[in-house]
């Protein structure tokens, strides 16, 4: 299948052909699946190796099963389908905008995709953003006021912390149902999104009026369940209207307005109830720029090419094995960060009373939380599909960490949301990204299943955070809470390095050749040392023979 051209000699690498020293890859790709014709394109090696990061794969973000898309009914089986959704800009003879030389390649093409404006002359999917816009302004409202709101109308604080566990619950309840009832067959992810969102809508509308704590349990619980099924839903929606090659930058763009959106919608629902002027604006940190320190040897290597077949580039999902310590991974890190993000209701009053801030400037921590979690999305898909997603999650977990250590620090509520709210956001969001991508790259008939198991994680840690944030604060002050929160954050470092990269055949097949030419290297230098050490033994023979003389 490999024919090897390279002007290296070949030791003891049998039919493999050298791959040590390759300068181009004519990659042979099917081009038509009902003929089975193939076309060949001619790779470096580095663009051959980005076949097997996450952003180049369309479905990356799909949550369903890929049984009922088209792309997949299309091909004979999964190896083929993987190969049928990978999209390379080398591949496709496709130029990418080059937003920033100093970056990386596989950022810049990640965030070209995931901002490409040009989506949104498609009017059906201005009216998803729209929609989902307006949506992710009322979305955090219940997880922030809940608990608030039952304190005041005289609920023990401990059984009102519970609400939030409630609403944990029931949303995970909500993800799973959802995605097992969009798996029946003829049946349209939209119909039954809309049913959820129209139910969640009918939950939400009612809270306000419970005047009993069964009450403000059960609308709770029926909150929380649907808008689990309207989260888990919304990749299955966007490929049903707009198409599986599309679905990166329709996330990416419906992401970003969900943060926004997000930020702005517990102030303004608290400066509506209070109808008073306390809300004070405040200014977003930017995202910081990442500065690029990556050192490469400078070693040119002897220009060759050899001949090989795509799928040798590209990792098939095992839908198995390794994949579920995967998804105990994500399952965790959605348990962290997501647990504590919807469980701030419980911190609430404990900042407005250490700030001596307003409802409306204390809730803007949480949306401020929550939206830049949402907004650094983008960019932590970009540097996943640079460095991979163990690294990034290690990265989010310490940036998170350490953002919860140093607010307690602030000396003003603003301060507060800077250091808390934006870095603390941004921290999730590395977070985030690598527990749902990596769970795709494992799964492909077993997706549905193993991204609802992974994504329970959030509904069990805000049944769990609920109640635990409620006994740190009657034992400590809020700045203890925050640095055994940190400590629990760090863990989602030792979950991220579970993340294993997959390894393809090809790389496989170089660490074999490596590994066979040091050991010729050894096997060489061992023969010229008995070598030397012959000549050297028949020179001291001769001159002993002379010195008798």
């Amino acid at each position: 299948m490999i024919v090897a051209t390279s002007s290296q000699p070949n030791i003891r690498t049998g039919a493999l052909g050298s791959r040590l020293n390759v300068g181009s890859i004519n990659v042979y790709h099917s081009t038509n699946r009902l003929s089975g014709q193939k076309s060949v394109t001619t790779l470096t090696v580095e663009e051959a190796e980005d076949l097997k990061r996450p952003m180049y794969k369309k479905d990356i973000f799909y949550s369903g099963s890929v049984l009922n898309l088209p792309e997949y009914k299309d091909t004979s089986n999964t190896q083929d389908y993987v190969t049928s959704i990978i999209s390379l800009p080398a591949m496709n003879n496709k130029a990418t905008t080059n937003i920033c030389s100093c970056l990386p390649r596989q950022i810049t093409d990640t965030l070209s995709e995931m901002l490409d404006l040009s989506l949104l002359k498609m009017p059906a999917f201005n009216l998803i953003a729209f929609l989902s816009w307006l949506i992710m302004i009322a979305y955090l409202i219940p997880f922030a006021f809940t608990s608030v709101r039952a304190v005041q109308m005289g609920v023990e604080s401990g059984k009102a912390s519970f609400l939030i566990s409630i609403l944990g619950v029931s949303t995970m309840l909500g993800r799973l149902l959802s995605c097992v009832i969009a798996q029946i067959p003829n049946l349209r992810a939209l119909l039954i999104h809309n049913i959820f969102l129209f139910l969640a809508g009918i939950s939400c509308v009612v809270m306000p009026f419970c005047k009993t704590y069964i009450a403000m349990a059960v609308s709770a619980f029926g909150y929380g369940f649907f808008i689990g099924g309207h989260v888990a839903l919304s990749p299955l929606v966007l490929v049903d209207l707009i198409g599986l090659d599309k679905l990166t930058t329709a996330y990416g763009i419906t992401v970003l307005l969900r943060g926004v959106s997000t930020i702005i919608g517990p102030p303004i629902a608290e400066m509506t109830n209070s109808m008073s002027n306390g809300g004070t604006e405040s200014e977003l940190v930017p995202l910081s720029q990442i500065d690029e320190s990556e050192k490469r040897k400078t070693d040119k290597p002897t220009e060759s090419t050899i001949n090989a077949d795509i799928n040798e580039f590209i990792v098939t999902p095992p839908d198995g094995g390794w994949g579920w310590v995967i998804v105990l991974a994500s399952f965790m890190n959605h348990f962290i960060l997501d647990g504590i993000c919807y469980a701030f209701g419980s911190f609430m009053l404990e900042y407005a009373n250490y700030f001596g801030s307003s409802a409306a400037t204390t809730s803007a921590l949480m949306s401020t939380l929550v939206g830049c979690y949402m907004l650094s999305a983008p960019v932590g898909s970009a540097l996943i599909n640079k460095f991979g997603c163990r690294p990034v999650g290690i990265a989010g977990s310490i940036v998170a960490a350490i953002s919860f250590v140093v607010c307690t620090f602030s000396n003003s509520i603003l301060t507060m949301i800077v250091l808390f709210g934006v870095f603390g956001g941004i921290g999730f969001g590395l977070m985030y990204m690598p527990a749902v991508i990596s769970v795709s790259l494992y799964f492909e008939k077993k997706r549905p299943l193993a991204v609802g198991l992974g994504m329970c994680g959030t509904g069990v840690g805000t049944f769990v955070f609920g109640p635990t944030g409620k006994f740190l604060l009657d034992n400590m002050d809020w700045k203890g809470a925050h640095y055994i929160i940190a400590g629990i954050i760090l863990n989602g470092a030792v979950f991220a390095a579970l993340i294993r990269p997959q390894q393809t055949e090809h790389e496989r097949k170089v660490k074999l050749e490596k590994r066979l030419a040091k050991k010729n290297k050894q096997l060489i230098v061992k023969s010229t040392d008995k070598a030397n050490g012959h000549s050297n033994g028949a020179a001291k023979l001769s001159d002993l023979k002379t010195s008798e003389f």
